[in-house]
C-alpha cells in the first residue's frame, strides 16, 4: 500500500506521518511549489504551481493500491475511479455511492461564485475531526 497526501493544505500532515511511521508505511507528500512541505519522513513531491499540477501529478500515482488523502472532491472522484481508497482530512473515506452529490455541491458552488453570489464555506473544522481522521487512518491500515 502506498499513502499519497494531497499535502498542499491537509491539516493532518504531522498525525499521517506519525501514523505511518508506527506501520512503517512510506508518505508520498505531494503540493505545488507555491506550498511548503516541512516533513521530516516520506517522499516530497513538488510541482509546478498550475491550478491542478498537484492533483495530476496525485492521479499519475495513484492504482488500487493506494490510499490517498484529500479534501479536494474532483481528486477524490478519479482516485476512486481509479479503484483508490480515498480519505477526507475531517475523518470520513469518500465513496463511490456518494461522491455524485459531493460533486453536484461543489458545481453548484462554483456557479454561484461565478454568478457573483456567495454561500457558507466549509464549516470550521472541529477538534474531534483529528481524532476521527487517526482512527479511520489506522483502521485501514490494520487491514
Amino acid at each position: 500500500m502506498k499513502l499519497i497526501v494531497d499535502a498542499d493544505a491537509c491539516p493532518v500532515k504531522e498525525m499521517i506521518a506519525r501514523v505511518a511511521s508506527t506501520y512503517h508505511l512510506e508518505v508520498l507528500w505531494v503540493a505545488s511549489i507555491d506550498h511548503e512541505i516541512n516533513m521530516a519522513s516520506g517522499t516530497h513531491i513538488q510541482v509546478d504551481a498550475g491550478r491542478d499540477a498537484a492533483d495530476h501529478a496525485i492521479i499519475g500515482l495513484t492504482d488500487t493500491a493506494s490510499l490517498v488523502v484529500t479534501q479536494d472532491y474532483g481528486l477524490a472522484a478519479v482516485c476512486l475511479a481509479k479503484g483508490a481508497t480515498v480519505l477526507h482530512p475531517d475523518g470520513w473515506r469518500y465513496r463511490h455511492e456518494t461522491i455524485d452529490g459531493l460533486l453536484a455541491q461543489r458545481t453548484m458552488h462554483q456557479a454561484i461564485r461565478r454568478a457573483g453570489g456567495r454561500h457558507k464555506g466549509p464549516k470550521k473544522r472541529k477538534k474531534d475531526a483529528d481524532k476521527q481522521f487517526e482512527t479511520l487512518l489506522e483502521a485501514h491500515l490494520k487491514m
